[in-house]
């Protein structure tokens, strides 16, 4: 996990000197490529502390409490490049936040070398440990995590994985990169995370709820994550085609000297949009863990791979958006809402099968040969 944060860093720290060193854009590159497998190791670990060390009937919670430190990062991130940014009128970010961005990324990373325990160690609340099944060879560990890639479940939630991150690419860049100031941009950018830790808190104590079965809170957890996305792309919808006019990317242009300021008559309605994209955006990934933690239950070693399957479709899914934004292909921002949009909406099909099978039956699966049952009920 603190290797993996490591590679943020020297991420951001490529970023500045592409763009204030000439002939330095290969860096860039390559830091990406770096932060590829970076992003894989930190998430993996991550994804397996969560899921395999909280009760069943706590998941929510643990995935809550995580995702709310996790956004917290992203929020005083914001604040911060607020207050770097103030009084800036040019449209790129100051010197400065690139330096506070790479000092927090690193002080995080030694935190993880310094303060995690070994997971043998770890007692569970109920007095139990986590299930650590032992390494294996590197072909055995290889076929092992391989075989997720066939499991039932993981193909049904496939799409769910691909569009979880799809949509940053629209957000950050269709929406907030385009319609409004530099410092606008910073505070919307932490309201944005701010609403993701509101969401994430509202989601886990909905599927903690005490007094209704797994399946039952597995249900309502599925309705409340459809019902709230669908409003908050409606309003989105609004916000691109309707709003002032609305706008687009080739047509009915943004100009620098119209973009939206916080200070601005016209802000409010923008900045609710970006607050429940925020809101959305954690109700699906705290959703997305709760299913993964139900099917892995304590088995530490079954939710890594689980996890690293998610991140590793959520990768190509934030990939491929990037990709579609590329100014090389055109693609119009209101082409990009609607695939979002669309995204989420084939997924549910899929993922409502594996909901409903919660708290049913028990859900097999095989690792490494052995059958080990996630006994959800």
């Amino acid at each position: 996990m603190g290797a993996g944060g490591l590679t943020y860093a020297f991420y951001a720290a490529a970023a500045y000197i592409s763009g204030h060193i000439a002939n330095t854009g290969w860096l860039f590159i390559l830091a990406g490529a770096i932060l590829g497998f970076g992003a894989g190791w930190l998430w993996t670990a991550q994804g397996a502390l969560i899921l395999a060390y909280a009760p069943q009937d706590r998941k929510g919670h643990y995935i809550a409490v995580f995702w709310v430190i996790f956004n917290l990062g992203g929020f005083v991130g914001g604040i911060l490049q607020l207050a770097l940014n103030f009084d800036t009128e040019t449209d790129t970010a100051s010197p400065a936040s690139y330096f506070v961005f790479i000092a927090v990324m690193i002080m995080g990373s030694v935190a993880a070398f310094l303060l995690l325990r070994d997971p043998s160690k770890i007692v569970l609340e109920n007095g139990s440990r986590a299930v650590i099944v032992p390494l294996k060879g590197v072909k055995e560990e290889f076929n092992g995590a391989a075989s997720v890639t066939l499991d039932k479940n993981m193909l049904m939630l496939l799409i769910l994985f691909f569009g979880s991150n799809y949509f940053y690419t629209y957000v950050f860049n269709g929406v907030n990169g385009v319609l409004f100031t530099v410092r606008t941009r910073g505070l919307n950018s932490a309201l944005y995370w701010l609403a993701q830790m509101v969401g994430a808190w509202t989601c886990g104590l909905l599927l903690d709820y005490p007094r209704r079965t797994l399946r039952a809170r597995g249900v309502m957890g599925f309705w409340f994550v459809f019902i709230s996305f669908n409003i908050v792309y409606a309003l989105g919808c609004y916000l691109q085609y309707g709003y002032q006019g609305g706008y687009d990317r080739y047509t009915n242009i943004v100009a620098d000297a119209d973009r939206i300021d916080l200070t601005d008559t016209t802000y409010w309605y923008p900045c609710i949009v970006i607050i429940l994209y925020g809101f959305g955006d954690s109700v699906i990934q705290i959703y997305t863990y709760w299913i993964l933690g139900t099917l892995s239950a304590a088995n530490a070693t079954l939710a890594a791979r689980y996890t690293g399957f998610y991140k590793a479709v959520e990768c190509i899914g934030a990939t491929s958006s990037f990709i579609v934004d590329l100014p090389e292909l055109r693609v119009a921002y209101t082409t990009q809402f609607w695939i979002c949009w669309g995204i989420f909406l084939i997924s549910m099909p899929t993922t409502w099968l594996v909901t409903r099978k919660i708290g049913t039956k028990s859900v097999e699966v095989s690792l490494d040969g052995d059958v080990v049952s996630s006994a959800v009920r």
